[in-house]
């Protein structure tokens, strides 16, 4: 792995070293679940003399049924392990191949493993579930809400709210953010990244061209670099105002580039 980034190398060995602590005594043969009804049969699944041979697995033995399905997604970790070993691949891509080989399986068969790592899409989701206390609204605000039924103050933050819910990204709306100076200050969206797992933060500044809402604009932006989260990677903005609407082109491209939505690959049909 000499030719690999230093953090792609750490990440794979990591990975190696959770694969480990999952492994299972081998078993001859494999699982296979059929579906009666809506009910999932489980099989103990061997070849003799090219002859393929199925025991039922009763819900009383389903250890067995779990040892045959980890011991199969753990060979497939190995298999993909030793490949990215051989290939220049960057922490997201790596998080999304390990992902791919729990989420391709059929849920029954999903249940019955432990993975290696939680997805990608558990991490959002314990992210997006913790609960926060916003800002609260004053009584001149305006009643806007997204298509989440969320109330936001503007226009313009519904719309690139619904955009975020379009493209399937998941954010929270004016999420407390405490700096290390002991201020807390609330960003109009925040984003997770849950393979680099940090925050990443959007502003948007409807009133450029007045001089004080200026003067506060940029006193904000500095209170984010002052606590390194750095102007166009951790931290997004967009503006509009003296004429000028906001560049939604501009906002895809964002994100594209800095939010990728996590959608789940179709599982596999099982047999």
């Amino acid at each position: 792995m000499q030719y690999l980034p230093q953090e792609t190398q750490e990440k794979i060995k990591d990975l190696k070293r959770k694969l480990q602590r999952i492994q299972v005594t081998p078993i001859p043969g494999s699982l296979a679940i059929k579906r009666n009804g809506d009910h999932p049969e489980y099989y103990h699944q061997t070849v003799d003399e090219r002859k393929i041979h199925r025991k039922y697995i009763s819900l009383d033995n389903m250890d067995l049924a779990r040892q045959l399905a980890q011991q199969a997604y753990n060979r497939s970790m190995s298999a993909l392990l030793s490949w990215m070993e051989k290939e220049p691949m960057n922490l997201r891509e790596i998080d999304r191949a390990v992902d791919l080989q729990l989420l391709k399986l059929c849920p029954e068969r999903r249940a019955l493993i432990r993975p290696v790592q939680p997805t990608l899409e558990d991490k959002l989701k314990e992210w997006k579930s913790k609960p926060y206390q916003g800002l609260p609204f004053r009584s001149d605000d305006s009643f806007l809400y997204t298509n989440n039924q969320e109330r936001v103050r503007s226009k313009t933050e519904k719309i690139l709210a619904d955009l975020f819910q379009k493209e399937g990204i998941t954010y929270k709306y004016e999420c407390p953010l405490l700096l290390k100076d002991g201020t807390t200050i609330y960003p109009d969206f925040t984003f997770y990244d849950p393979s680099a797992e940090k925050e990443i933060y959007r502003e948007h500044h409807g009133l450029i061209g007045e001089g004080e809402y200026m003067k506060t604009t940029v006193k904000k932006i500095r209170s984010y670099e002052n606590n390194d989260i750095e102007l166009g990677r951790q931290l997004l903005v967009t503006f509009e105002g003296a004429g000028l609407g906001v560049d939604y082109g501009r906002v895809e491209r964002m994100i594209r580039s800095h939010l990728i939505p996590l959608i789940p690959p179709k599982c596999s049909a099982d047999s």
